[in-house]
């Protein structure tokens, strides 16, 4: 089409290209010029119309696919964070069955191992309660015996309950350390003078050494408990010869060790002797009875207090030696003068 500008009388010609992509009118293309518009440029503009709306084809092309990109990256974020949600859940539902698990396997082996046990003194108690009560006793002595031989049973028995009570508190986290300044060299020696019986019926030494004043920090009470469970257990197995205790500051704790002359413990043992009911002869007959919870209950005790307990290698053919460190009292150790050992 073309207009005339009456004053100068120039002809404006005016060119118009709809700009289309498969059916689709995306724009119009308008030209205007002075004179004429033919041949060449007419092609030309023909080909920029063309051109035009490719470009512009793509550019909606390319801002539908970014919007579809940006909407797949949305939705693959969900399904990686669902995904992580569901992995969360299921490793939460497999530690769950695996708590349960193990809530199965030691209710189990606590009945498996504890019902003996248990069963082993209350028989004795009640028979030596019959014996009294039927009037069996030939003397007042022999009847004071069976009475102390009752007690004695009863301290058995009492002993294995509270172990039951204490991995069982340890296990749920329920049982509770109070921290206070430990005389190392009062420890040991209450410790002894409990045991000492029971060394002297077996005829078994029994040896503390202690140089100079070790405060550690720890709860008195457990650390006894500890440290008696460690004793008791190398008298048990000691038949003949020693029993010693020795302590040492070693730099960054206090360590006590416990070493015997006992049976020891096999290789095949050692990784599991801190497992709680673990019994290198699980037979009910077997030459030293007990629950296999005073390791496991030592070394979890002493872990509560910020220790460690552990079973040293030895280079003797015989024995064992267990050794627990505990925090140094460093405050209460600058305060306190410097003493001897004791043997």
């Amino acid at each position: 089409m073309h207009e005339t500008d009456l004053p100068s009388g120039i002809e404006r010609h005016h060119v118009a290209y709809p700009l289309r992509k498969g059916g689709e009118l995306l724009a119009v293309l308008e030209v205007s010029a002075d004179g004429a518009l033919h041949g060449r440029p007419l092609e030309t503009l023909r080909l920029l119309a063309q051109v035009a709306a490719e470009a512009i084809s793509n550019a909606r092309l390319h801002q539908h696919t970014a919007a579809q990109a940006a909407s797949l990256e949305m939705l693959s974020h969900q399904l990686i964070d669902a995904h992580q949600a569901e992995q969360a859940t299921r490793q939460e539902v497999e530690e769950l069955n695996e708590k349960l698990m193990g809530a199965d396997q030691l209710k189990n082996q606590l009945l498996n191992t504890t019902s003996h046990e248990l069963r082993t003194p209350l028989s004795s108690i009640l028979g030596y309660l019959d014996l009294i009560l039927d009037e069996h006793a030939e003397s007042v002595a022999e009847e004071r015996e069976f009475v102390g031989e009752a007690r004695r049973c009863a301290e058995h028995l009492l002993h294995l309950i509270n172990d039951i009570l204490d991995i069982s508190r340890i296990e749920a986290g329920n049982l509770s350390i109070v921290p206070g300044s430990v005389d190392i060299h009062a420890l040991m020696d209450d410790v002894r003078s409990t045991i000492a019986p029971q060394a002297r019926q077996k005829n078994i030494e029994l040896h503390v050494q202690c140089h100079d004043e070790l405060l550690a920090l720890a709860d008195f009470r457990r650390a006894r408990q500890a440290l008696l469970n460690l004793t008791a257990n190398a008298v048990k197995f000691t038949e003949k010869g020693s029993v010693a205790l020795t302590a040492h500051d070693n730099g960054d704790a206090i360590q006590i060790t416990v070493s015997d002359t006992g049976i020891g413990v096999s290789e095949a043992d050692r990784a599991n002797v801190f497992e709680p009911f673990f019994q290198s002869d699980s037979s009910n007959n077997r030459a030293y009875p007990g629950t296999g919870l005073g390791l496991a209950i030592t070394k979890r005790l002493v872990q509560l207090m910020g220790g460690e307990v552990r079973l040293e290698e030895r280079q003797a053919a015989v024995g064992s030696a267990f050794s627990m460190t505990l925090p140094k009292n460093v405050i209460s150790e600058i305060r306190q003068p410097t003493r001897g050992g004791v043997s």
